[in-house]
């Protein structure tokens, strides 16, 4: 069964079937690293969700015939916890051909317009867009205010629900290819 971390409590008895964990990357990590940058009531807050997924993430690790990580800082992040977690690790790097995108610099580009793009289902995305909405745009909008902000990526309703709230933002749906949104 490949699992990753938000389905930790769905797994049959410990010794029934043999697991990969598809840890993608070492959550309690990244939010001891955000937990650093903010300020005194956030910190808190994220070091107590810190430790409670280093618990879930060590759990896995520990049961996982295999472990697919995407870098080897995460690796590294993993090793401080999971004790010969690197013997059933696998290193699966993810990310864009960025080569494949090389004619679009040439294109003119719309100004005072921000693309944030990825999967908007996936955790870290959305609390990384949530910050930038909540900390950035305020401040971006006050310099640039003309500023679109779009949205590229797969999402649920509710999240472009969530981006209709805010005035200079468009959800933009799904693409085959990002070239078209990446060229404007």
């Amino acid at each position: 069964i490949q699992v990753d971390l938000p389905m930790q409590g769905a797994l049959p008895r410990r010794d029934v079937i043999p697991i990969v964990y598809n840890a993608h990357n070492c959550e309690s990590a990244l939010l001891a690293r955000r937990a650093a940058t903010e300020p005194p009531h956030a910190r808190a807050a994220l070091i107590f969700d810190e430790r409670r997924v280093r618990r879930q993430e060590r759990a896995l690790a520990e049961r996982a015939a295999l472990v697919a990580a995407c870098a080897h800082q995460d690796l590294q992040d993993f090793e401080r916890f999971v004790p010969g977690v690197r013997a059933k690790t696998a290193i699966v790097p993810n990310g864009v051909d960025v080569r494949s995108y090389e004619p679009i610099r040439s294109a003119p580009s719309e100004l005072q317009t921000v693309l944030i793009s990825g999967s908007m289902d996936w955790r870290p995305n959305v609390v990384g867009l949530r910050w930038f909405l909540r900390r950035v745009l305020p401040r971006l909008r006050a310099r640039v205010p003309e500023v679109v902000v779009r949205v590229a990526g797969r999402m649920n309703a509710e999240l472009v629900a969530e981006l209709q709230r805010y005035e200079p933002v468009e959800a933009v749906p799904p693409q085959p290819s990002m070239a078209p949104p990446l060229a404007d």
